[in-house]
C-alpha cells in the first residue's frame, strides 16, 4: 500500500506548490474571489485528492516534531489566545479557552510564549513532548497591546492619550447593567455621573469636560464598528481615547466627546467550549425621605397658619376625630420602594478548526427597579463567525441583536413625579380601599381633602398609569481581511447594517378622586425606524527597517442613516382594562405626527506612524468627513492630528537601573468636529398642524373657517453659512516605570477648546419675523486640567500578589467667548428658562468668562434670629431692605450697595461640574482567594436641591412635607427658614443660595470577595480532562456614601437640578462564573 500512496502524495504536493505560487501571482483574482465568498458565505471544504488535509499537513512538516501542553498563571487560571511561536519563522499559534496549544516546531528551535500582561516565557526545544508553562503577571502596562483607531499598538509605544480599562474581567462581576456604569472611578478625566437609579439609566459621560452647551456623548466604537451593541460579559478590553490627536481619526464620529473602544470575545480555534457567567442579587434604595406622621402634619400647618396670621382650617379636627382615618399612619415612601431583584445571565459557546470556528453567546439581564413597577429587561445575542479561506485570506462575520423592554416612571415633574407624591400625599389614608379602587381621601370629609389640593396617591401614579418602551437592534457585519499578500501589507473591508425598532406606549387613567383630578384619559404611541449601513475599506502597511518602525494606514468610510418616525394621541376611552387600550376605542385623536429623513456621510483617513530604535515616536493623521446634513459648501471638514513620544531610557547613554524602568515624555495636538447638536433632518421642510407653537392640543387656522389644517413649514430659519464645530486639544504626558516594574506612572495636561459652537441665535432676531432663530456658529468653551494615576503591583512569594492603585483629576471649564454682542453693544447671557427648571426656579445662565450653566443666585446670609433684627436691617437712608422679613426669615445681601434687593445682587456661584475627580482601588490575592475593593468620589460640585421648595415650602399648596420641615418649629434655622402659608419674605421664591449644596461625596462604589472552586471541580473527571474552572464573587455595590449634600443622593446628573430623582441603590450580589 506504501508504494502506491507515495508516488501519489508526492504529485499533490507538486501541485500544491504550484497553486500557490500561481495564486500569488494573481492577487486581483483572489480577491475577487474572495468577495464572491463573502457575499454567497459559501466556504468550500479542503478536499485534495481525495486525502485528508491532517495526511497532507503530517507531509508537509515531516521533519518537525510536535509540542503540545497547557500555559496558565501563577493561580493555575488558564490563559486565553496566549502566543505560541518558533523563533524567527512565522510557525506560531494561540491557545485555546482551557489554555491548550498544539505546534509543530523544528527541532533545536526556541519557544517563545507571550500574552498580554504577562512576561514572556523562551526555552529551547530539542525533541517533541508536552510542555506546560507557568506565565508570571508583567506589572509593567506599558508592554500592553491596547485598541486604537483603526488599528492596535503596543502601549509603550503611543505618544497620544489613551487610557486602557485594567481588570475587565473583574468589574464584569459587579452588578451593574452596562459598561457605562463599569467606568466610573477606572480612568481620570472620565466622568461617570449617575442619572438616577432606574435601571435603564445610563450615566452622563464626560471626558475631559463640557465642550458644548448642547450636551456630548463618547462615541462607543465595538469592534471596529460604531454604535454597534454589545454583551457586556462579552467584552474583553476597554480603550479610551481621551485626548483630540487618538480620537481625531473618527473625525465628525467622535464628535468633541472623546472615543471608548470596545474588543469582543472573538471565535477561536479549539475543542467546544462552554462558559456561563452568572450575577444574581437585590437592590435597596439608601437614604430615602420621610414625610410627617399625620399629628406633624397638624402641628406644622398650624405653626404655618399662625405665621401667616390665621388659623387652621376646620377639617383638620373632623378627621381628626375619626376612629380609623384619625389613626392611620401609612408611610407612603415605604409603599413605593421596594427590594429589587437582579439577575444577569450569560452563556457562550465556542470552537472550531484552523479552517472554520465560531462562538455564540445569549445574555439575559433582568433588574427590577426599587420603584414599584419598574423594571429593565434585555436579552443580546452574539453569532461570530471566521473562516480561513487561505493562508492570507479570511472572512470574518457578526451577528448580534439586542431586545430591551423598560417600565419607567416619572420622579420630578411636580405633584406627579412619584417621590415628592409620596411626600406630599396624606399620611392618614389607605393605599387600597374595597373594590380595588386606589386609596384617597373619603368623599365624606371633603372640607379636609380640599385642604390638600393637588396631591395624587402615588401607587396610583406606579401602577394605573405606565410609560413602556421597546426597542430592538439588529446588526450585521462582514470583514474581508486580505493578510499580508505582501510584507506587512493588510487589506480590510468591513460592511454593516443595523436597524433599530423602537417603540413607547404611554398611558394616562382618568383620576376622579379627590387630589389633582385628570378627567381625560390618554394613549399615547411613539413609533420609530432607523436602519443605518457603512462601508469601511482599510489598508494598512507596517515594516521594521532595521531600527525604523513605520505604519501607514488608508481608509475610506460611506455611511447612510434613515430615520423614520409617527406618533399619535388618543383620549376619551370609555373603558380603561388592557384590553381596551387601542386606538380604535378612543373618541379624539390629537395631531398624529409622521416624518422621514436620511443623513449621507463620506470619509477619507489616513494616518502614519515613525519610531527610531524605540526612542524617538511621531505619529500623524488626517481625516475629512463630508455631512449631508450641513448646508452647500459647509460640507466637508478636515480634522488633523500630529503626536511625539521620546522614550528616555531608550538613549544609550541612560544607565540602567531598579529605580527607573522605563521614562517617556509626549505630547499632541489634534481636531476633532461635532455636529451632534444639528438634527439629521435640519433644512427639511416638515408637513405639520403644531405650528408655531408645537402643542399637541393647538394648531395654525389656515383660511377662513376654524379648520386647523397641516401645511409645510421650516421649525427654523435656515443658515446657509452654518459648519463644524470644532474641538482643538493640546496634551502634555509623561509615562513612567519604576521599581523593577512594580510601579506604573502617568501623568497627563491637557487644555481644550471647542469652537464655533451650534446654538440658536438668540440676539439680534426680531421676534415679529413669523419663524424661530437659525442655528449658527457662535461661542468658544474651554476645558483644562490635569490627570494622574498611579499603580502599585507586586507579589510577596508564590501565594500572595496585592496591588495599589489611585487616579486623580482636576477641571477647569470657561466660556472664553460667548459670541456676538447685544444690540446696545453689551455681552449677552444664555438663559435656560424654558430648559432646566423647576416651578419658577430658573438658577441657571451661561456668560463670557463663567463656567457653562452656572447658578446665578441671590446670595444670603444666614437667617434674622429676632424680629429686632430683622427690622435693624435697613439701607443708607434707613429703609428697610425686606419690609416683611422677621425672626427666621432668610437674609438677602444687598450686593450692589443699590438700597434695595433685586437683580443686581444676583451672582454667579458655580456650577454642577466637579473641580476635582478621584479614585482609590486595592486589592489582594492569596491562592484561590481574592479580595478588591474601590472607593470612588468627587470634590467641588454643586447643586441646586429645587426638592426643597415643595418639601419645605408651606405656601406651595396643602401638602404633607418632609420631616426636616419640624426643625422650622425649633426657633429661627438656616436649614429651614420661617415657614408661613404666605411666605411673605419670599424665602422660598427667590432663586438664593440657600437652594445651593456642596455635591461632594466619597463612596464606597464596590467590594468584593472571590474564591476559585476549580480544583475542587477537577476532582470529577469530565472536569478534569476539559481543565474547567469555576469561581464565585460576592460582591456590593455602593455599599455608603459620605456626603454634606442633604438630598437623597449626589449624584443628581445633568447639570445638577435636584426636583426628587430616582436614587442610587445598593446591590448585593453572588456571581457564578463555569467554564468547560
Amino acid at each position: 500500500m506504501r508504494r502506491n500512496v507515495k508516488p501519489k502524495i508526492y504529485k499533490l504536493k507538486s501541485k500544491r506548490m504550484e497553486k500557490e505560487k500561481t495564486l500569488l501571482g494573481c492577487r486581483y483574482r483572489i480577491m475577487t474571489v474572495a468577495a464572491l465568498s463573502a457575499l454567497s458565505f459559501l466556504v468550500p471544504s479542503p478536499v485534495m485528492g481525495g486525502i485528508s488535509g491532517a495526511e497532507v499537513s503530517g507531509i508537509v512538516q515531516q521533519n518537525k516534531v510536535k509540542v503540545t501542553g497547557r500555559i496558565v498563571d501563577v493561580d493555575d487560571n488558564p490563559i486565553l489566545n496566549a502566543t505560541v511561536r518558533e523563533l524567527g519563522s512565522s510557525n506560531g499559534t494561540v491557545t485555546d479557552l482551557d489554555g491548550n496549544y498544539v505546534l509543530m516546531i523544528s527541532p533545536g528551535s526556541t519557544l517563545q510564549i507571550s500574552s498580554i500582561g504577562y512576561k514572556n516565557i523562551t526555552k529551547k526545544i530539542e525533541k517533541g513532548g508536552k510542555l506546560n508553562f507557568t506565565m508570571e503577571e508583567d506589572a509593567s502596562l506599558l508592554g500592553e497591546v491596547v485598541a486604537i483607531g483603526y488599528g492596535k499598538a503596543k502601549k509603550g509605544d503611543l505618544s497620544a492619550a489613551v487610557a486602557t480599562v485594567d481588570n475587565v474581567d473583574k468589574l464584569q462581576k459587579r452588578p451593574v447593567s452596562n459598561v457605562s456604569q463599569m467606568l466610573q472611578g477606572q480612568i481620570p478625566g472620565v466622568s461617570v455621573v449617575a442619572n438616577g437609579g432606574h435601571p435603564s439609566a445610563e450615566p452622563t459621560i464626560t471626558i475631559r469636560g463640557m465642550g458644548s452647551p448642547n450636551g456630548e456623548s463618547p462615541l462607543y466604537v465595538v469592534d471596529g464598528v460604531p454604535g454597534a451593541p454589545f454583551n457586556m460579559s462579552d467584552v474583553v478590553s476597554i480603550t479610551v481615547l481621551k485626548d483630540a490627536a487618538s480620537a481625531a481619526i473618527y473625525g465628525a464620529y467622535a464628535g468633541s466627546a472623546g472615543v471608548i473602544l470596545v474588543t469582543t470575545k472573538q471565535a477561536t480555534a479549539g475543542k467546544p467550549s462552554i462558559e456561563y457567567n452568572g450575577v444574581f442579587g437585590y437592590s435597596t434604595a439608601q437614604h430615602l425621605p420621610k414625610s410627617l406622621g399625620w399629628e406633624d402634619e397638624k402641628r406644622v400647618r398650624a405653626f404655618s397658619y399662625q405665621q401667616a396670621g390665621s388659623t387652621l382650617p376646620a377639617g383638620w379636627d373632623v378627621i381628626s376625630r375619626d376612629p380609623v382615618y384619625g389613626k392611620t399612619n401609612t408611610d407612603w415612601v415605604k409603599q413605593v420602594f421596594r427590594t429589587a431583584a437582579f439577575n444577569r445571565h450569560n452563556i457562550a459557546v465556542s470552537g472550531g478548526n484552523a479552517e472554520f470556528s465560531n462562538r455564540l453567546s445569549l445574555e439575559i439581564n433582568n433588574a427590577d427597579g426599587t420603584l414599584v413597577n419598574t423594571y429593565n429587561r434585555q436579552v443580546t445575542a452574539r453569532l461570530n463567525s471566521l473562516w480561513n479561506i487561505t493562508k492570507f485570506l479570511r472572512i470574518r462575520e457578526d451577528l448580534s441583536w439586542k431586545d430591551r423592554r423598560v417600565r419607567d416612571v416619572n420622579t420630578t415633574s411636580a405633584e406627579s413625579g412619584v417621590i415628592l407624591a409620596a411626600i406630599m400625599f396624606p399620611r392618614n389614608t389607605f393605599p387600597y380601599e374595597g373594590g380595588g379602587y386606589m386609596g384617597t381621601v373619603p368623599t365624606k370629609y371633603a372640607e379636609y381633602a380640599n385642604i390638600h389640593g393637588d396631591a395624587i396617591n402615588p401607587m396610583r401614579i406606579l401602577q394605573a398609569a405606565y410609560d413602556n418602551n421597546h426597542a430592538s437592534t439588529f446588526t450585521s457585519t462582514t470583514f474581508l481581511d486580505v493578510v499580508q499578500p505582501v510584507n506587512g501589507l493588510n487589506v480590510t473591508s468591513r460592511f454593516t447594517w443595523m436597524q433599530t425598532n423602537y417603540m413607547q406606549r404611554y398611558w394616562r387613567p382618568q383620576r376622579t378622586e379627590i387630589g389633582k383630578p385628570n378627567l381625560t384619559n390618554e394613549l399615547y404611541y411613539r413609533n420609530y425606524r432607523e436602519p443605518q449601513w457603512d462601508w469601511e475599506n482599510t489598508l494598512t502597511y507596517d515594516r521594521i527597517f532595521g531600527k525604523h518602525t513605520l505604519g501607514l494606514m488608508v481608509s475610506t468610510t460611506a455611511s447612510q442613516y434613515s430615520y423614520r418616525f409617527n406618533d399619535a394621541t388618543m383620549r376619551g376611552f370609555e373603558d380603561e382594562i388592557n384590553s381596551m387600550m387601542y386606538f380604535s376605542n378612543g373618541t379624539q385623536v390629537i395631531n398624529p405626527n409622521d416624518l422621514y429623513y436620511k443623513d449621507r456621510n463620506v470619509s477619507y483617513v489616513a494616518r502614519g506612524a515613525y519610531s527610531y530604535s524605540d526612542r524617538y515616536f511621531f505619529t500623524a493623521s488626517m481625516r475629512r468627513d463630508y455631512a449631508s446634513r450641513l448646508p452647500r459648501g459647509k460640507k466637508y471638514g478636515d480634522f488633523p492630528s500630529v503626536t511625539a513620544a521620546w522614550k528616555i531610557t531608550s538613549e544609550p547613554w541612560f544607565k540602567k537601573n531598579n529605580v527607573v524602568s522605563i521614562l517617556k515624555l509626549r505630547a499632541s495636538w489634534g481636531k476633532i468636529g461635532n455636529l451632534g447638536s444639528i438634527g439629521y433632518g435640519y433644512g427639511v421642510a416638515t408637513l405639520s398642524t403644531r405650528y408655531p407653537n408645537d402643542s399637541p392640543d393647538v394648531g395654525s387656522q389656515i383660511g377662513i373657517d376654524n379648520r386647523v389644517m397641516a401645511g409645510i413649514f421650516l421649525a427654523n430659519a435656515f443658515n446657509p453659512n452654518l459648519t463644524w464645530e470644532t474641538s482643538e486639544q493640546v496634551d502634555v504626558g509623561l509615562d513612567a516605570v519604576l521599581f523593577n516594574n512594580r510601579l506604573n506612572l502617568s501623568v497627563d495636561f491637557f487644555n481644550k477648546n471647542t469652537k464655533n459652537l451650534i446654538k440658536t441665535q438668540d440676539v439680534n432676531w426680531p421676534t415679529t419675523i413669523g419663524i424661530a432663530s437659525p442655528l449658527i456658529n457662535d461661542g468658544q468653551v474651554n476645558n483644562r486640567g490635569l490627570e494622574i494615576s498611579a499603580l502599585w503591583k507586586d507579589r510577596i512569594g508564590k501565594d500572595i500578589g496585592y496591588y495599589v492603585s489611585a487616579n486623580v483629576a482636576t477641571l477647569r471649564n470657561r466660556l472664553t467667548n460667548i459670541g456676538a454682542a447685544n444690540p446696545d453693544g453689551s455681552k449677552p447671557v444664555w438663559t435656560y428658562e424654558d430648559d432646566y427648571h423647576y416651578k419658577e426656579l430658573t438658577p441657571y445662565r451661561s456668560a463670557e468668562g463663567k463656567p457653562l450653566y452656572s447658578y446665578y443666585l441671590l446670595r444670603t446670609d444666614g437667617v434674622f434670629q429676632t424680629d429686632a433684627e430683622a427690622a435693624a436691617y435697613v439701607n443708607s437712608n434707613g429703609q428697610r431692605l425686606q419690609p416683611k422679613a422677621k425672626a427666621g426669615d432668610l437674609k438677602f445681601v444687598d450686593v450692589d450697595q443699590n438700597g434695595s434687593i433685586g437683580e443686581g445682587d444676583y451672582e454667579f456661584r458655580g456650577n454642577a461640574m466637579p473641580k476635582m475627580t478621584y479614585a482609590f482601588s486595592a486589592g489582594f490575592s492569596y491562592k484561590k482567594f481574592t479580595f478588591d475593593f474601590m472607593l470612588q468620589g468627587s470634590y467641588g460640585a454643586k447643586l441646586f436641591n429645587a426638592y426643597k421648595y415643595t418639601t419645605l415650602n408651606e405656601a406651595v399648596g396643602s401638602f404633607n412635607r418632609s420631616e426636616k420641615i419640624l426643625k422650622a418649629l425649633e426657633g429661627p434655622t438656616y436649614d429651614v427658614p420661617r415657614i408661613s402659608m404666605t411666605d411673605d419674605n419670599d424665602n422660598f421664591g427667590r432663586i438664593s443660595d440657600w437652594y445651593l449644596e456642596s455635591g461632594s461625596y466619597l463612596r464606597m462604589k464596590n467590594i468584593s470577595i472571590s474564591y476559585s472552586f476549580s480544583d475542587l471541580l477537577r476532582k470529577l473527571a469530565f472536569f478534569n480532562q476539559r481543565q474547567s474552572t469555576l469561581d464565585l464573587t460576592l460582591s456590593c455595590d455602593n455599599l455608603f456614601t459620605i456626603t454634606p449634600y442633604s438630598g437623597i443622593d449626589p449624584e443628581v446628573g445633568g447639570v445638577g437640578l435636584d426636583c426628587g430623582q430616582y436614587p442610587v441603590s445598593r446591590t448585593i450580589s453572588l456571581g457564578v462564573k463555569i467554564k468547560f
